[in-house]
Formats: C-alpha cells, structure tokens, sequence
C-alpha cells in the first residue's frame, strides 16, 4: 500500500513538473529537502507529527521553504499534509527520483565486491555496463566481504553473481549431488 501511495503522488509531481519544464529544479529542491529532513531528523518528525494540527505545520513548513523552494514543490508539501500522508515524504522521493532516472535515461547499478573498488575500476566497468545496456549507468559499489571474492552486479531486477561464494555455493551442490 505503502509503495502505491508512493507511486501516486510522485507520479502526480512530476506530471506537474514535466508539464511546466521544471523536472530538473523539482528533483533538486526535492533532493535538498530530503537532505534536510536527513540532517534535522528532529524537524522532520515535526513535519510527520499528527499531535500537531495541520494548519501549524502547514505554517512551520511555510516559513522555513517559502522562497527558498518552488511553489510547486511548496504546494506539494502542503497536500501530503493536508491528506496525511506526510510520513511517505521519503519513499515519495524514492519513486519520483525512479521517474526522474528514467526520464534522464540512467539506469541504477549496484556493484558488491570483497574489496573497494579503486576509482579506475568503478569507472572501468561503467563504461563497460552503459555499452551493455545501452544507458547511462549510475553505480553504486559496496563493499560486501562474505562474497569472498568476485563481484554481485545488480541491474534493475538482473542479478550477475560472479562471486567466488556463488562458485563455491554452486561446487558444494554439485559434490552433494555425487552418490558415493
């Protein structure tokens, strides 16, 4: 349900952004606020608070981002209040920057690997998944030591495990498999 919310209304936002031409500045001031609220965890629980009415948060919400963010994102912010929804804020950017990747034509990749990739590396196998897929690809590398060795790629709902666990994984299964 949670994800429906979240894919409701930012589809609603960026309708509104594509139609006025302002994705770019929306998903910038969208991004900055997330930061904030990251950073003032205590002002985002303001914003979420249900104990305070709505026209009090409605007016705390004003006079910190009116003329600092568009009307449109302003506005935006004001509805989730007014539907109770404000406790989505995040997982409503989540999906809007979806939306946003999309529209850009990048595609998310998330790398596991035993050891940090070196900056050559990253950039390296970049090159190599945007001539793959045909897209601009934003990695993202972690580190993940249980793989041993290897790499996890992770692209959209692909998985390439190129890990020595999986190897190791796939050799055990095969030996259990032999009748002695």
């Amino acid at each position: 349900m949670a994800e429906l919310v979240a894919k409701t209304y930012s589809e609603a936002l960026f309708a509104v952004a594509k139609e006025d031409g302002s994705i770019e500045t929306i998903f910038e001031e969208f991004k900055s606020v997330v930061a904030i609220f990251n950073n003032e965890p205590t002002f985002y629980d303001l914003y979420q608070a249900p104990v305070i009415n709505n026209e009090e948060r409605k007016s705390m919400v004003k006079e910190v981002f009116e003329g600092k963010i568009s009307p449109e994102l302003l506005n935006f912010m004001l509805v989730l209040i007014d539907k109770g929804r404000t406790t989505q804020f995040t997982r409503i950017f989540k999906a809007f920057n979806e939306l946003y990747d999309d529209y850009k034509g990048y595609l998310n990749v998330t790398v596991e690997s035993a050891i940090e990739l070196k900056e050559e590396e990253q950039e390296a196998l970049k090159h190599q998944l945007d001539k793959l897929t045909g897209k601009d690809c934003k990695l993202t590398a972690i580190v993940e030591p249980s793989i041993i060795g290897g790499m996890v790629v992770k692209v959209g709902d692909k998985i390439i495990d190129g890990s020595i666990q999986s190897k190791l994984k796939g050799l055990h299964d095969s030996l259990s498999q032999i009748l002695v």
